[in-house]
């Protein structure tokens, strides 16, 4: 259930209508409170009051219709710059990354502020009313000076909200800016899924999870898929809590981001009584939440495909954006050395009756620099740039098993670019190579080229 509701409450927030809709629902409540104020309070000296001054129903009706009709027109503007941002991002950094510019608060509280000025506006302006026989300059007549005031604050704070959207949507289209809110992002979800920094490097070697419960002898018994779709959210509290509540052990075989088919087995299930009933597995299988697409909220991996999605993009013959590419790797690199240190064996679960099958060390390494790499043996620029992020990865290591990992990707890029058709660079990369490994086999010689140009740690 819980899941469900994360999905749902993931949905309201990356759509585009939520948060205009409830400002325009505080834009009544507004409206109600302040002609209260008006109807009660003997507010008419503001009426007059030097700039702001309103004179007549005539004037105050003039001025509310101003303003909500270039409320519609400049909301009007900000929809189609905002539209046009969406599509120059999908078809130039990528699709997944259409979601996070229709999440952007920016975006929504801009288009919010403009239609909640609008509305009301257009509800202070239906409470202006002449006096007897039309006369609008009666005692009789009711100018809601108060209310006005408060749609020229409003008016004005849509100026400002104007001036900051115009800076917001370039400053967003940054493929710099787009890259590190990505990469940030990554860090983020790495301290939240591993917490634990990791003790021993010699002995983590990302092994998978084993069962702490007894379940030797019992049948297993399988939760199906009702539906195909995305895995949008797991709710793991609550098969932990179904588990001990009814002595059940429970292994995922899939994670949050991964696509199944109607019918494909979402847990392995064991039970100490051996038998179970159908009404448990279908609570077991209402924890999953299932989408049409992926979300970041619980993907780790949708993140870094993202990042290598910008990259990939960069690399190709029609952009040829080989920095934008570096950029990427360099947040990668950031990622990859955040997760070095945590610890990623363990299970979240201490008793072992939910097994998750954490992402490793290794996969997390394969996913940020594998896919990228047929692309990146292409171009000079970005190889040899690789070897130095690659080096200066595994220097931040000690010699364990994550190091040599990262060392593994040195020598696959190496045998990417010499597969590839030669070209005038490859003795280039070639020595540099060796100077990467030259470091990273050697304390001494590590030391001797800190003073050198050929040194990896930021210099040149």
């Amino acid at each position: 259930m819980r899941s469900a509701l994360s999905k749902y409450l993931q949905d309201l927030r990356a759509s585009y209508w939520f948060l205009p809709s409830l400002m325009a629902l505080a834009a009544v409540l507004l409206a109600y409170v302040t002609l209260k104020l008006d109807s009660h309070l003997s507010l008419k000296a503001l009426a007059g009051w030097g700039l702001l001054s309103v004179t007549g129903v005539e004037g105050a009706r003039s001025l509310l219709s101003t303003i909500a009709g270039s409320m519609m027109g400049v909301a009007g503007v900000t929809f189609s710059m905002t539209i046009v941002a969406v599509s120059f991002a999908s078809s130039n950094y990528g699709p997944r990354l259409v979601g996070s510019l229709m999440r952007d608060r920016g975006n929504q509280a801009t288009l919010g502020v403009f239609i909640a000025t609008f509305v009301y506006c257009l509800l202070i302006l239906g409470s202006v009313r002449d006096g007897p026989d039309g006369d609008s300059l009666s005692t009789d007549s009711f100018i809601p000076a108060f209310s006005v005031l408060v749609a020229l604050g409003l008016t004005a704070t849509s100026i400002g909200v104007l001036i900051y959207f115009i800076h917001h949507v370039p400053d967003t289209l940054n493929v710099g800016n787009l890259a590190a809110r990505v990469g940030m992002s990554i860090d983020k979800h790495l301290d939240h899924l591993y917490p634990d920094r990791l003790q021993d490097f010699q002995e983590e070697k990302d092994a998978p999870a084993v069962w702490r419960g007894d379940v030797g002898g019992l049948q297993p018994h399988f939760v199906r898929s009702p539906d195909a779709g995305f895995i949008r959210a797991i709710d793991l509290a609550a098969l932990h809590h179904q588990a001990c509540t009814h002595d059940l052990w429970l292994r995922l075989q899939y994670r949050p981001g991964e696509f199944v088919c109607e019918g494909d087995i979402l847990l392995d299930v064991w039970s100490a009584k051996g038998r179970m009933d159908e009404a448990l597995l279908h609570d077991l299988a209402g924890q999953y939440a299932l989408g049409r697409q992926r979300s970041p909220e619980q993907s780790l991996f949708y993140l870094v495909d993202q990042l290598a999605d910008i990259a990939i993009r960069a690399l190709s013959p029609g952009v040829n954006d080989p920095y934008t590419a570096i950029e990427c790797y360099h947040w990668l690199r950031q990622a990859t050395q955040r997760l070095a240190i945590k610890e990623t064996s363990k299970d979240q679960f201490e008793d072992g009756r939910v097994v998750t099958h954490p992402i490793s060390f290794e996969q997390f390494l394969g996913r940020s620099f594998d896919r990228t790499r047929p692309y990146v043996a292409k171009d000079r620029n970005v190889a040899l740039h690789a070897i130095d992020i690659l080096t200066e990865t595994a220097d931040a290591l000690p010699p364990g098993h994550r190091r040599d990992a990262v060392e593994r990707r040195l020598h696959y890029l190496h045998e990417e670019v010499m597969s590839s058709p030669p070209a005038f660079w490859h003795k280039e990369f070639r020595d540099r190579l060796e100077t990467a490994r030259q470091i990273l086999r050697s304390e001494k010689t590590r030391e001797a080229l800190r003073v050198t140009p050929d040194w990896f740690g930021g210099r040149g």
